[in-house]
């Protein structure tokens, strides 16, 4: 059950007053400089506490004017007569809520996101794949700050997401936050989860009965969504039954830059990567080693000067890395001349990275033999 409103708070005495006010019969507007005065309130702060109270669908207008009355029950809950109970008196406050998904299922969560609004109006969501909730160039850091700043969190696991790294590494953040994780399915049975996702309880979005205990976890009544489970059948069919996405270009171009500098055994190259397609694109690893042509298979890794992750987007279109190669690393038997392997050592490198849908994906930099 969740926790009534201090009574103590002001929010709990803006409700009592007004619920008084609307049992008292009274059509007399209550302004919030009135409510500031009979509370012995600033106005300021009065009128903070009324934006949230009226986000949440209640508002003196209302109240007053159309004689609506408004009382909390013992539950806790606010109910507002003529109106659907808005949530749980703890829960008026607005809330957050990260809305986990893969990028294929960006609907799916269009979806449930919409139903969120509509039923607890004031409170926000975020959606990774929704076009302006992540600023350019700030891919990653802002998905772990959402994750950290969440109230609630929303898994959702089609046959598209069930084995996406990402959105195992979101139900796993999510868990560890010790808050509450709502983890629901759509085209999927749970048996054909894999662990560790299948280990939670598990929501059907299709299904009415398991879809109410859904929104009743987020605070609402859970009643009439057989439309809701409807629409997610939709969203799900339409979308296993879609043909694959269009293969396009790597987001990102990788070359070598500028030409080798060797001081005693230490070997300097640059390596540039410029953003070719849409951003933000999240470059999570970058590596190169070097190789001697007569024995391929060892590598000798380089050390990286640059950082790692960084962001291509914005105003950040293209990033430089310095690596140095040892080359008293390989073998004394497989250099050449006086230890000098040069003409010998092949330099290769490779770039991880995600692109602004959350897909992984690398690119090989051309091999570069040292001369």
């Amino acid at each position: 059950m969740s926790k009534p409103l201090d009574p103590k708070s002001l929010r709990a005495q803006i409700l009592f007053f007004l619920d008084q006010h609307s049992r008292s019969g009274s059509r007399e507007y209550v302004t919030d400089v009135k409510l500031a005065q009979s509370l012995q309130q600033t106005i300021s702060e009065t009128r903070r506490q009324l934006d949230i109270l009226e986000e949440q669908g209640l508002t003196t207008t209302a109240n007053a004017q159309q004689g609506r009355r408004a009382r909390i029950s013992p539950a806790g809950s606010l109910e507002i007569e003529g109106l659907r109970p808005v949530g749980t008196a703890s829960g008026l406050a607005r809330r957050r809520f990260f809305i986990s998904h893969a990028a294929e299922d960006r609907r799916i969560a269009e979806r449930v996101d919409e139903e969120i609004r509509n039923r607890l109006p004031g409170n926000t969501t975020f959606i990774a794949s929704r076009p302006g909730d992540i600023p350019a160039g700030e891919w990653f850091e802002t998905v772990k700050k959402e994750l950290r700043g969440a109230d609630a969190y929303v898994a959702i696991i089609t046959p598209r997401s069930k084995d996406r790294p990402w959105v195992l590494w979101e139900h796993g953040a999510a868990w560890m936050r010790a808050k509450k994780l709502i983890s629901t399915r759509a085209g999927i049975r749970t048996k054909d989860i894999p662990e560790p996702l299948k280990l939670f309880q598990i929501y059907s979005l299709e299904e009415e009965e398991s879809a109410a205990e859904v929104f009743k976890e987020l605070g609402d009544t859970g009643e009439d969504l057989d439309a809701f489970c409807e629409k997610i059948k939709q969203e799900t069919e339409a979308g296993l039954e879609s043909t694959p996405a269009r293969q396009v270009p790597p987001p990102i171009e990788v070359r070598w830059a500028g030409g080798t500098t060797k001081r005693w055994e230490k070997l300097t190259r640059h390596l540039e990567i410029h953003l070719r397609g849409d951003g933000p694109v999240e470059i999570t690893n970058v590596e190169a080693w070097m190789t001697h042509r007569d024995d391929p298979e060892t590598r000798y890794p380089g050390q990286n000067r640059g950082r790692v992750p960084a962001t291509l987007g914005g105003d950040q279109s293209s990033l430089d890395y310095t690596f140095h190669f040892f080359t008293n690393d390989i073998p004394e038997e497989l250099r050449g001349e006086q230890g000098n392997p040069r003409n010998l050592i092949i330099l290769s490198a490779e770039v991880h990275y995600l692109d602004r849908d959350g897909h992984s994906g690398k690119r090989a930099v051309p091999e570069l033999v040292v001369t």
